[in-house]
């Protein structure tokens, strides 16, 4: 169930990039070891994460145009593209926490919410505080 974000996530990467897709399809025939799984997914964590740390308001407007492995044509901006890999993680990270809730087995926290609060710890103290001087 997370193969497809990584998939996805490797061919817009490539399509911002303009440099070869390395997935004729939106998953792979073979399912990666999670060891293999992990290294893909934090490579592309690690370009998108550089890449939104630098990128201006005009690289975010950029507009991409490309084929989807269907053969359909597409076109988004990069800031389009950011919010698609957004929603599509989301949607199979939901998915994988369901299938393991559904066997008894305990779903894990990684929700935004979640992610800021681990990114920004402050925000677990009070919400109660005031922000005057």
């Amino acid at each position: 169930m997370l193969n497809p974000t990584a998939v996805v996530d490797s061919l817009f990467i490539s399509r911002i990039t303009e440099t070869q897709e390395l997935f004729s399809s939106d998953n792979t025939i073979e399912t990666p070891t999670i060891t293999e799984l992990r290294e893909r997914m934090n490579n592309n964590d690690s370009w998108l994460i550089n890449f939104s740390q630098t990128a201006t308001l005009s690289d975010l407007e950029r507009i991409i145009n490309f084929q989807f492995t269907d053969g359909d044509s597409g076109q988004l901006s990069i800031h389009e593209i950011f919010v698609h890999l957004l929603t599509h993680g989301s949607n199979h990270r939901g998915m994988a926490s369901r299938t393991l809730s559904s066997k008894g087995l305990k779903r894990p926290k990684n929700t935004f919410t979640r992610f800021l609060h681990i990114i920004e710890p402050e925000r677990w103290t009070s919400t109660t505080t005031s922000n005057e001087d």
